[in-house]
């Protein structure tokens, strides 16, 4: 994709304020969290409700295409997701088998998960 400067003001331009808030972000709040030849990534957390947004730019047949989706994450856990491996069938069906269990803990579960150590970070936030 383009330099990473020109991205940035594509985001700012699009996605300039809060969508909970409507509060101005400016770009002071805004980290790159993926880029590649074809699509970059950002974290935005509003400096006043401090709610996060996730904004991704593709470049297409098209031209350049933006998704913007509000999260709860904060920027190293996106970073911990988009490097972490894919879910394949096979975790699927493992997970599956765990859940047919009689007694099934969450660390049972977490056991076969391939992003264990992210999930298991996101479930102590939450209690």
């Amino acid at each position: 994709m383009a330099a990473s400067s020109e991205n940035k003001d594509k985001v700012v331009r699009h996605f300039s304020e809060c969508p909970l808030c409507s509060h101005k972000y400016g770009n002071a709040r805004m980290v790159m969290v993926q880029q590649d030849d074809d699509r970059t990534g950002f974290h935005i957390t509003c400096p006043k409700c401090h709610v996060s947004v996730l904004v991704f730019l593709a470049n297409g047949q098209m031209g350049t295409m933006s998704v913007g989706m509000v999260t709860d994450l904060d920027r190293s856990e996106v970073r911990g997701l988009l490097r972490g491996d894919v879910i394949s069938p096979n975790d699927v069906l493992r997970q599956y088998e765990k859940l047919q269990l009689p007694k099934i803990t969450m660390d049972d579960l977490l056991e076969v998960a391939p992003r264990k150590e992210i999930v298991k970070k996101i479930i102590r936030k939450v209690k």
